[in-house]
């Protein structure tokens, strides 16, 4: 990449299934082991990537900074993220980080059975969400509105959410509890850091999100 050269990276080849339903054709992903180098600083509005050093690397700006809970044992960017329905108590877990799941919010089928979330959720509708990397199929979802999400200083009010069925693979796991993906992402500038266990998000005022809204009364405007 231009300004980096990085040796010795371990290379996986498997099939890639998600060109069916993306409309384009993923060549491959960037994992763990080379984004731990780097820090990795996605610019949404500019349509740019940044990869800085660091060593170097210092923030300052108005984003509100997350850990990333046992980053060393999984080496996946998880964090603490709170769902909420109406007339229902916010629900505390555990969430990936995605960047590449094209959805807002997934939550895994434990979560939502042990939560009794589609009982809370009358209005919903099974729908294929898209397919996973690799030949695993269409991965289909009950999905339906929640109240809000809450993480860090943000609150993501109405937004879209599909709770998983599934009774085996990752989305049917008790390790974590769902996926926050790019439909929620894409309203922030990311920085991810894991030198530092933290993501860095600062809200984009200016970001047409149609299917919800974040609200700043917490937060610094920028």
């Amino acid at each position: 990449m231009p300004g980096l050269d990085v040796a010795g990276q371990t290379l996986f080849v498997k099939p890639a299934g998600t060109g069916a339903y993306d409309g384009f054709l993923t060549e491959g992903l960037l994992g763990y082991d080379f984004l731990s180098l780097v820090v990795l600083d996605i610019d949404y509005d500019a349509r740019v990537v940044h990869l800085c050093d660091p060593r170097r690397f210092t923030y300052s700006g108005p984003g509100d900074s997350l850990e990333l809970i046992d980053l060393d044992q999984v080496k996946v960017p998880f964090v603490r993220a709170k769902i909420a329905q109406p007339g229902r108590q916010a629900m505390e877990g555990e969430f990936i980080l995605d960047t590449g799941a094209r959805v807002s919010l997934t939550v895994n089928s434990p979560f939502v059975d042990d939560h009794k979330l589609l009982q809370y959720s009358p209005a919903n509708i099974d729908a294929i969400v898209g397919g996973g990397a690799g030949p695993v199929g269409e991965a289909r979802q009950r999905v339906t509105r929640l109240e809000k999400l809450e993480f860090g200083r943000f609150n993501i009010a109405n937004l879209v959410a599909g709770f998983s069925q599934d009774k085996t693979g990752p989305l049917a796991s008790k390790d974590f509890d769902g996926v926050i993906g790019g439909e929620i992402l894409r309203r922030f500038h990311v920085i991810l850091d894991y030198s530092h266990h933290r993501v860095i998000l600062a809200a984009r005022l200016h970001a047409k999100v149609p299917d919800a809204g974040i609200s700043l009364k917490q937060c610094p405007k920028q």
